[in-house]
Formats: structure tokens, sequence, C-alpha cells
């Protein structure tokens, strides 16, 4: 007797610490709040496995998995209410066992577990499988472990059946982790165990390289476990599973729950995926590729029709502005000669009439002098001789001035002339020829006193036509010193050559006078001149524009402000002479 109370103690002690660590897991009510409900019944008390992903588990103090989700409906089924408890595997077992709990949730029976549970039939079926490494090609069975390692949860139903159905050596493990681990490590052939559990573990824990082989070991339906003789529970329990079972909502509850089932994939599965994704993603690539190819060429053969039509219209169109443009330009041609033509007839008559009045009276003159000396001595008086002498050289040097202003206009039309003639075409130096066109008017200048500057800020090289742009700055030095200065006390003339873009621009700018506004637009008309009468034939500004514009194939522009400014640009090549 003096042993057995040391045993009492060790007992009590136990139990102590069963009680607080039942204490310390979380309760979860169902079923509290139902219309019909007895209250004076106690609680159904179910205990599960805290560890048993996706079944249940407990997480953050939450109940989770398929089962706790039927719950709820098991307590209105039955109308009880129902409390749920998460705790250790072992633990649970101990509690119905003990009388501390009703139900085990899921329990399968066995040799050892018939003795003291009795079992009502589940809602839920099991596919039990094995799993091997991914480079096992050897194990497709149960027949094919005989005599191999293979690891079952300890205390798993599944330890019967393997030792009925195969002759393998059987390794219990303590939990789904191990018996993962040794089997990647080699200590184990295989690993038998819930298929939707195994595969959710593999997940959860991510490892590679595990696979589960096809045919299942066995599908069977899961039990709730009672302690033994608890019969009227266990007939309570089958009929509201049954009803649930009738009215569809395990049905639906399992459906729902297999949307969220864990998919598990072999590294061999999943390579394969990986292929047929890409594969399909290559083959919808080169689909919308074709089609975009397609719709690309539709649009191209659209848009090459478009562009053809344009094109068409356009030469049309170029083809009609060309004809406008050469009937234009002979227009102008016919009408600039015109222009000419009367200006030069208009500037020629009025010397040339007078050169015919003057003819007249020398002839007058010369008729009297010979009727005076026909008549001899006393004919004549040495007074009027003298006085028909003087008329006579008088009208003489008017004639003179008549035939050189007529000698001029003659030759500014020549001048005119020779811009559309022939020319010769050279490359030169343009700072050179800027100041020899200063320089033939040095005297001029001089005396004048115009102030010249000659700014060329880089050498620039033309190949044109030098003659025609040494007759161009000719004229507009001339122009500055004829028109210019009159009325300017500190004459000053610039002349400024840069280097553009391939063109050469040339700046001719006085402080002169300047040019009226209303007189700009007719700059460059034949015969026009602001110094009628006093020796401008007014055919300057129309040499200019007409050189260059034409042959130099260049561009010129007249403003006025504060004096007079020429701006000439000109290619640094100019275009051939047509």
């Amino acid at each position: 007797m003096a042993l057995k109370k040391p045993c009492w103690a060790l007992l009590l002690f136990a139990w102590a610490l069963l009680v607080n660590a039942n204490e310390a897991e979380p309760v979860f009510s169902y079923g509290e709040n139902l219309p019909d409900l007895d209250p004076s019944l106690p609680a159904i008390r179910f205990v599960g496995d805290r560890d048993y992903p996706p079944i249940e588990w407990l997480e953050d103090g939450q109940a989770k998995g398929i089962f706790p989700s039927i719950l709820p409906a098991l307590a209105q089924a039955i109308n009880r209410r129902i409390e749920y408890r998460l705790t250790d595997w072992k633990q649970a077992q101990q509690m119905v066992k003990a009388g501390q709990a009703d139900v085990l949730t899921v329990f399968s029976p066995n040799s050892e577990r018939i003795h003291d549970y009795d079992f009502v039939p589940s809602f839920l079926e099991f596919e039990m499988s094995l799993f091997v490494t991914s480079d096992n090609v050897t194990i497709h069975g149960l027949s094919d472990v005989k005599g191999l390692k293979v690891g079952v949860p300890k205390g798993s139903f599944l330890i019967d059946t393997l030792n009925q159905q195969s002759k393998a050596d059987i390794v219990e493990v303590p939990d789904h982790q191990a018996g993962f681990e040794m089997l990647l490590a080699g200590q184990l052939s295989a690993f038998a165990t819930n298929k939707w559990v195994g595969t959710y573990s593999i997940q959860k824990m991510g490892l590679t390289g595990i696979k589960f082989v096809k045919q299942p070991i066995l599908t069977k339906p899961t039990h709730l476990g009672l302690k033994k003789g608890n019969d009227q529970l266990a007939k309570q329990l089958n009929s509201g599973v049954q009803e649930l079972k009738l009215n569809g909502t395990i049905a639906r509850l399992t459906q729902d729950w297999e949307k969220l089932e864990v998919i598990y994939l072999t590294q061999g599965r999943l390579e394969n995926i990986y292929v047929l994704v890409g594969t399909t993603f290559v083959g919808l690539l080169l689909l919308i590729s074709l089609f975009t190819i397609v719709l690309l060429k539709r649009r191209v053969k659209q848009k090459t029709h478009s562009l053809v039509e344009a094109n068409q219209r356009l030469e049309q169109t170029l083809h009609l502005l060309q004809q406008t443009q050469e009937q234009l330009v002979q227009s102008q041609k016919i009408a600039s000669l015109n222009a000419l033509v009367v200006g030069l007839s208009h500037e020629i008559n009025t010397p040339l009439g007078n050169a015919i009045t003057l003819s007249s009276l020398f002839n007058e003159q010369t008729s009297a002098l010979d009727q005076a000396l026909s008549k001899g001595k006393d004919g004549i008086k040495l007074k009027q001789v003298m006085q028909i002498s003087g008329q006579l050289n008088e009208n003489t040097e008017l004639l003179n001035s008549i035939l050189k202003r007529l000698a001029s206009l003659v030759n500014s039309f020549r001048s005119v002339a020779l811009t559309q003639g022939d020319q010769h075409r050279e490359k030169f130096d343009l700072a050179i020829l800027i100041q020899q066109a200063v320089d033939n008017h040095s005297i001029k200048l001089e005396q004048q006193g115009v102030i010249v500057q000659v700014n060329v800020a880089e050498p620039i090289v033309l190949d044109s036509y030098c003659d025609s742009l040494a007759l161009v700055l000719d004229h507009l030095v001339q122009n500055a010193l004829v028109h210019g200065f009159a009325q300017t006390e500190q004459p000053q003339l610039t002349v400024n050559a840069t280097l553009g873009n391939r063109q050469a621009i040339i700046e001719v700018a006085d402080n002169g006078s300047g040019i009226p506004a209303d007189d700009l637009p007719k700059l460059f008309d034949p015969f026009f001149t602001t110094s009628l009468g006093k020796g401008s034939s007014g055919l300057g500004m129309y040499i200019v524009y007409t050189l260059v514009t034409g042959l130099l194939g260049g561009q010129v522009k007249v403003t006025s402000e504060q004096g007079c400014q020429v701006k000439l640009t000109l290619p640094l090549c100019a275009p051939e002479a047509n």
C-alpha cells in the first residue's frame, strides 16, 4: 500500500496538468441562438485535432477547416448547442475516454479503438494515398512496398490497413512534417496518409521533390468517435448527419471547400504545366501576330491604294501647276518685256526728240550762214558770223549731252539683256569681290566723305557667276551714292558678309535718307527712279533683282529703317544657268 500513494499522487498531478491544458484551449460555441433550443439540455462537447489542416486546425485563436464549417448546420439539425475545442489529438482521445468531451471529430475505427469507442458515420470521404519522391518510378501501389519502410502518422488507422494488405516495414512518425522530411532524406521509401492532408502539408511547408501515387490505398468515409455506451447521443448524431446529407447541406459545404482545395503539383507535372502554358502562350502570340499581320496587310493594302490614288491626283495637280507656272512665267516675261520696251521707248523719245529739234535748228543756222556767205563781203558781217558760230557751239554741246544720255540708256538696256545671256561661272573669294566693288567707287566715296566698313567674318568661297555678282554690288554702292547721302552729314556705308546654312548672306546698309514706304513695292520695277531728270535710268534695282533671283539663284530683300538695308541670300553653289 505504501507504493500506491505515490502513484495516486502522480496521477492526480497529471490530471491537474491535463485540466489546466484544457482550460488554455479556446472553446467555440454553435447553436446557442436556436429558436427551439431546450436550455435544460447540456451542450454536446466536440473535440478535434488542432493541427490537421485542411480538415480542422487552430490558427490565431480561430477554428478553421471543413469540419468546423459544418458544425453550425449540425447544431441546427439536432437542435442542440455544440461546444467545439481543438487540442492535441492524443489529448483529445483521452478527454473523450475520460468523459471530459463527448465526440471526437475525425476518428476512424481500428482494432484497438473499437474497445473504447463507438463510431458514427460522418459526412466526409478521404482518399488514403502513398507519397513518394518525384524520381521514384517503382512504387505504384501497396504491392510495390513489400519489405520497404513506409511511414504512417502515429496512431493512424492506416497501420492496421498496411499490416493486412502489404508486407511493408511500418514506421510510425510523430507528424506529417517529420514523415515528409524522412521521405526526402531517404529514411522512408513511402509515406502513407490522407491525400488531402498530405498535399496541404507539402504546400504549406514549401516542400518539393514529392509526389503522390495515383492509385489510392483506399477510399473510406470518416467517423465521429464517442465514448463506449453512449447510444442515445450516437443515435441523435447519426440522425443529424443523415438530415444534412438529405437536404444537400453537406454536398454544398463540401463543394465550397473543394474550391479551396490545395492543388498539389509534382515537379514533373509543374514542368508539364509550364510547357503547356508556354506553348499555349506562344500559340496565342502566333495567332495574335498572324491576325495582326493580316489586319496590317489589309490596312497597308488600303493605304497603298489610297496613296496611289493620292499620288495620281498629286501628279495631275503638279502637272497642272507646272503648266500654269509656265504660262505665268511666259506671261510675266511678256509683261516685263512690254514694260521694259515701253519704258525704254519713253526714256529714249525725249532726248531723241530734242536731238531732232537741234538737228532742224542746225539746218536752219547753216542755211542762213550759207546764204550770207554767198553774197560776198558785203552780204555778211563779222558780228553776224560770230553770233551764228556761238549758237552752233551751244547746240553742239547740247547735242553731245543728249547723245550721251542716249548712250547711257542703251548701255543700261544692254546690261539687262546680258543678265539673260551666257555667263562665266567660277569659284571666287567673296571678300575680294566686295572690296573690289567698293574700290571702284573710291573717288566718289571720298568726295562725298562716306565712311565705308567691310566686314567678312570668315573666308567665303562661292561657286557662282562672279561678273554678275560684281554688277549687283556695283549697282548697290552706286544707288547709295546717288540716292542715299544727299542730306546726310556723316554718311556711312557698311557691307557685311556671313556664312549661313550652305548660303552666303550679304548685307549692304547706309544711314542715308532711306526709301519712302510707298516706293518699296515698286523698287524692282524697270525704269522706276526717285531721281527723275537727274540722269538715273531706273534700271539699277531691276537688274539687281533679275540677277539675284535668276542667274545667282538667291533672294533679295530691301528694308528702310534709318537708311536703306539690302539683304542678299545666295547659295554657295549657284544653280546651273538655263
